[in-house]
């Protein structure tokens, strides 16, 4: 059991209490964000990552790829996983 726990600049103590700020956590992160900034170092990591990739593949002599390698690919992709952050899951992409 834990005896005590903080949160959102607040101590939770005894049982009671401990349990009321696992609710008061899980309300919270269950709320919608609207902050536009919320994971922006990460993003701007994959930019960064994204470039320096596309600058490797520029670089190189790269075959295109075959419809063979490309469905093998969509046949190994991992379903029934949650949706992304735009509420994509690899089923709504190719169920047309």
């Amino acid at each position: 059991m834990v005896d005590d726990l903080c949160f959102d600049g607040q101590k939770y103590s005894g049982e009671e209490e401990v349990v009321n700020g696992f609710k008061a956590y899980f309300q919270k992160l269950a709320e919608h964000s609207i902050n536009i900034n919320f994971d922006i170092g990460h993003n701007q990591n994959n930019e960064t990552e994204f470039k320096h990739i596309s600058d490797i593949v520029r670089e190189k002599d790269v075959e295109p790829i075959t419809s063979e390698e490309l469905e093998k690919a969509v046949n190994n992709m991992n379903k029934g996983k949650s949706a992304d952050i735009y509420g994509l899951t690899i089923e709504s992409i190719f169920k047309y």
